[in-house]
């Protein structure tokens, strides 16, 4: 869901980008004596975002979108960079300066079975169903999960491991991670060596889209095409 004006609406593009923040990476457990947890967003629109009336939510596997275990309103003015990232330290330490640090103590996301979700409003407010329609994003891993989740929960990374949001299908790297296609098991892999992110991190650009891709194929063969006919005059 884009902000705009205070509405938010689902926008994902046929081919998968997001056109809309996206939870894009989650530590569960760093494997260090700190038990690091923290969850990466990233931005792939053309603007920044003011995240201000936002919230960050966990879920334990049982609970509904409308019953959150853990519930923090984001910070006054919390912007996210356009093509950049914003880092929540959820607990123990990161090492890169976290944009906002919720200030708990001790281990607080499961290492087998949770979800994180972000939202326009205080989802507990809400319906579940509301709450669900009207999220930013979600991410659930671990087989138990009951309600929050996409789809289809994500793998669980081990200790030292994180859950990273794809580029796109089938490239993990080189641009921003902003492949959405609602479907957590597919959109995210475990990333072996976490790469926390915060927003003084250089920006990156997301994947052009494929109809963007095509019509730059098409733009070259055209010009091939006029060179080699202009060539055979």
């Amino acid at each position: 869901a884009e902000m705009n004006n205070g509405s938010f609406v689902q926008n994902i593009t046929i081919s998968g980008i997001a056109k809309h923040v996206v939870i894009s990476e989650v530590c569960i457990n760093a494997g260090d004596s700190n038990e690091s947890e923290w969850v990466e967003l990233y931005n792939p629109t053309d603007s920044p975002i003011d995240m201000t009336g936002w919230h960050w939510c966990y879920f334990s596997p049982s609970r509904n979108w409308n019953n959150s275990c853990r519930n923090k309103a984001f910070p006054e003015g919390a912007t996210i960079p356009r093509h950049g990232f914003y880092l929540i330290l959820v607990s123990g330490s990161v090492n890169e300066t976290p944009d906002w640090n919720l200030g708990y103590s001790g281990h607080q996301l499961s290492d087998t079975a949770g979800s994180i979700g972000v939202f326009p409003f205080n989802p507990d407010t809400k319906t579940a169903e509301a709450a669900k329609n009207g999220r930013i994003d979600a991410v659930g891993w671990g087989t138990s999960v009951e309600y929050v989740y996409e789809t289809v929960n994500a793998s669980v990374p081990a200790s030292g491991e994180s859950l990273q949001r794809k580029v796109n299908d089938s490239i993990n790297e080189g641009a921003g991670p902003a492949w959405d296609t609602n479907n957590n098991s597919a959109d995210f892999f475990v990333q072996t060596a976490p790469n926390p992110q915060n927003t003084g991190t250089e920006p990156v650009a997301p994947i052009p889209e494929m109809s963007t891709l095509i019509l730059f194929a098409s733009g070259l063969v055209m010009l091939v095409c006029y060179v080699v006919l202009r060539r055979a005059k």
